[in-house]
């Protein structure tokens, strides 16, 4: 059963390049960035080889190497395991609820699933990753190579053994639909602030110092946890440690049989219980459509926002903006400039949603195809309620923005202030603009809004691909905005402020409605395309 359902992945995995051009591509690229890293990572290796000759002496190069490992590694492995679940999530093909009708014993089905997704081609990378970079490790002897090699398979089956059971605890235990959301958003923010948490630290020299005079006690407490574990097993053979080097694995062991108990029992748990309401409070009276106007735009608006405020796929960015306000705060060092920076930032990715309307819409499009809704009503019902969202945001965002840089008691920090302001506000009428084209041209599928950490099977290149595109082009479109204000900084100009801004408010402005009119006659001309698009989607998340 073991060799059957990894011999399914695979078979899915060649199915899927019969059918769709881009997943070669995509395998092809993702084969090529997998190489690299390892080739990089054996190029490391044979020269971090060396030890003490590069720098130090042996008991500080030990140290060194033994921190960065330890510490390092367990955070790369937790960061690894929530982009894991955010990004790719249990797939749809091999999902435990596919085989249920065959009657596969709990256990049996779950290694086998366990068993295909160390076969993967992003578990079979990692692997030879930290193969290649056993050789780091001669300097210590042959017996820390030797564990450096045998911890290297283990890494790749615990940390695929703690993303299943987080899966499946997500999955059986937050059970209504409003839960599902919240955890959703807790996880989202909960990769967000992970990445950014070496930067915090690493820039802030009060909180490096407090950090590296504790940093070794934070190694020896690491080193006994199942994640940390496995990085000290060099460590342990170069000292002879012999006991805790067997100590360690047994850990590791016993951590990854605990996840996988976990996931039968959720198994187990699952097929016991039926589907829960969904929790959402009903809306009095007609909702939404009270506050738009009386037409097929305002219909759209109205459709819109109410799928905005119950889908966190959409609605989660928008919790993002205090999130990156707070780290460039933590990370300016007194330099107001560089927290008003996020506000351009923020508008650049703020719309990323709205580049993907379609498929988060599903089959639900069908009802503007029937209703003979035409691409101008459709566009810009939606640009509308965009624009409402964006204006009260800068406002907010400024004003936030001000209190916490004090800027606002000088009239040269006002000025910064309101320069950044408006340049954010236009970036996001920008990229709203560019999204409201993308979207008509541009398809990739989503995940359902009942299971958010699931991912169509074999669409992860243009999950990947399509948002980044759309980010380079909306980038490209305040081109005009970015050169106007490096001449201006260069050329010493005395009203700078003004004519960056005026040109970023121009530049956005009409950025938005060239980017709208063609959106609309790009709907007008591929709507019954988009339509039979999201009937594929759908049998997907299925």
């Amino acid at each position: 059963m073991i060799a059957t359902l990894t011999r399914l992945r695979w078979a899915l995995t060649l199915r899927g390049f019969s059918t769709s051009p881009w997943q070669i591509v995509a395998y092809v690229l993702a084969a090529v960035a997998g190489l690299s890293c390892v080739a990089g990572a054996l190029l490391a290796g044979l020269i971090l080889g060396n030890g003490p000759r590069l720098a130090g002496d042996d008991a500080t190069w030990t140290q060194v190497v033994r921190i960065v490992m330890v510490c390092g590694g367990t955070f790369v492995l937790l960061l690894v395991a929530l982009l894991q679940i955010m990004l790719l999530g249990e797939g749809s093909s091999m999902n435990l609820k596919k085989f249920e009708i065959y009657g596969i014993p709990d256990s049996r089905l779950q290694l086998g699933l366990t068993v295909a997704g160390v076969c993967g081609l992003p578990a079979i990378m990692g692997m030879l990753l930290l193969l290649c970079w056993a050789p780091g490790y001669r300097w210590m002897g042959a017996g820390a190579v030797i564990s450096g090699c045998i911890a290297a398979p283990l890494v790749i089956i615990t940390l695929m053994c703690m993303c299943k059971a987080v899966l499946s605890l997500s999955t059986t235990l937050v059970r209504s639909q409003r839960g599902r959301n919240l955890f959703y958003v807790i996880l989202t923010l909960a990769v967000v602030v992970s990445a950014q948490i070496p930067g915090i630290v690493l820039n802030n020299e009060d909180t490096l110092s407090v950090r590296m005079s504790d940093v070794e006690h934070l190694t020896n407490v690491l080193g006994w946890l199942p994640l940390g574990s496995l990085f000290e097993l060099p460590f342990d053979a170069q000292a002879g440690r012999w006991g805790a080097w067997i100590v360690r694995i047994v850990i590791a062991a016993a951590f990854s049989c605990l996840c996988f108990l976990v996931s039968v029992w959720c198994i187990r748990r699952e097929r016991l219980l039926t589907d829960p309401t969904q929790g959402y409070k009903t809306a009095k009276g007609i909702g939404m459509f009270a506050h738009v106007p009386d037409s097929p735009s305002g219909a759209i608006t109205a459709r819109a926002a109410t799928q905005l405020r119950r889908d966190p796929r959409q609605g989660m960015l928008f919790v993002f903006p205090v999130l990156f306000i707070a780290i460039f705060a933590l990370e300016s060092h007194g330099f107001s400039v560089i927290v008003w920076q996020s506000l351009i930032w923020i508008g650049w990715i703020l719309c990323m949603p709205e580049s993907n309307s379609f498929p988060y819409d599903g089959r639900g499009f069908a009802m503007e195809v029937i209703t003979g809704t035409s691409g101008k009503q459709d566009r810009v019902g939606r640009v509308r309620l965009y624009l409402v969202i964006l204006a009260v945001l800068y406002v907010l965002m400024g004003i936030a923005t001000f209190l916490v840089t004090g800027d606002w008691k000088s009239a040269d920090g006002i000025a910064l202030g309101l320069t950044f302001t408006l340049s954010g506000f236009a970036t996001a009428l920008a990229a709203l603009g560019v999204a409201e084209w993308f979207s008509t041209v541009f398809l990739y599928p989503v995940a359902s809004i009942d299971k958010p950490f699931s991912s169509p099977q074999g669409r992860a290149a243009a999950q990947g691909f399509f948002p980044f595109l759309y980010m380079l082009i909306a980038l490209v479109a305040m081109v005009p905005t970015i050169a106007v204000a490096i001449i201006a900084m260069l050329m010493h100009w005395q009203a700078w402020a003004l004519i960056i801004s005026s040109v970023a408010l121009l530049n956005g402005i009409g950025i938005l409605v060239l980017g709208t009119w063609l959106g609309a006659r790009m709907f007008d001309a591929r709507e019954l395309k988009i339509l039979h698009t999201l009937e594929d989607f759908a049998s997907l998340q299925k």
